[in-house]
């Protein structure tokens, strides 16, 4: 099987929603291969797994990588990289509820406080959209993507 890779370049500045600004993101870690091998997505060569996570409790993922904004915009664009299998993940059931999936290595920060952003597929959805979390004390559970050590 064929790889289909992309090059993300993290040290840049992702795309910023209107009225935040960008609170944390990890330039260091430079420009890195995104790419999807036998259905599975390696971000530098490393495997990406899912966690499941209510938001805001990042945190307890304690020693996790969490993957930066750029690769959400980049997975947005290239719709082709996103594996197959998050189209089968269910979040709450089946109950018509989006599937979500929060991207924590890059946060924003606004006048109501602290933001993640994050791709989601509705039911019915054919392509991937993305959004913004805020990171209250609503609990908003779904999907965070972490690179594999």
């Amino acid at each position: 099987m064929t790889a289909i890779g992309h090059l993300v370049d993290c040290g840049l500045n992702p795309i910023c929603p209107e009225n935040l600004r960008i609170y944390d993101h990890d330039r260091s870690l430079g420009s890195r291969e995104l790419s999807l091998k036998g259905g599975d997505l390696y971000f530098g060569g490393k495997k990406v797994e899912l966690r499941s996570v209510a938001a805001p409790s990042f945190h307890c993922l304690v020693g996790e990588s969490f993957l930066p904004a750029n690769v959400l915009d980049h997975l947005l664009e290239c719709q082709n990289l996103a594996p197959l299998e998050w189209r089968k993940l269910s979040n709450g059931g089946g109950d018509g509820n989006p599937i979500t999936i929060f991207f924590a290595g890059t946060s924003y920060v606004g006048r109501f406080g602290q933001f993640v952003r994050h791709m989601f597929l509705g039911d019915g959805d054919q392509l991937w959209r993305g959004g913004v979390t805020h990171l209250s004390n609503n609990l908003s559970y779904g999907w965070t993507l972490v690179v594999k050590d």
